[in-house]
């Protein structure tokens, strides 16, 4: 299906050569041709690719914020 994607592209002219992208996950790399409404799609599946990388992303924000902070006692001890 991405290849018939891409190959549509090609075929299209040049102004669809703009929609035509690379997966930004380093392990994936695919080529694909983006259908997102203005143009800024990075994942070649959202359902595979950008949940994994937006689930990456949210998980270290949140261990910098935990270690930004110091850290309370689960007791709720003062102290």
């Amino acid at each position: 299906m991405r290849a018939a994607a891409l190959a549509a592209a090609v075929t299209a002219g040049p102004t669809q050569w703009r929609r035509a992208r690379i997966c930004r996950d380093a392990r994936c790399r695919t080529a694909f041709y983006d259908r997102s409404r203005h143009g800024s799609g990075v994942w070649c599946s959202m359902a595979g690719r950008g949940t994994a990388s937006k689930h990456r992303s949210l998980v270290e924000r949140r261990r910098e914020r935990a270690g930004a902070r110091p850290r309370r006692d689960p007791s709720g001890a003062a102290g």
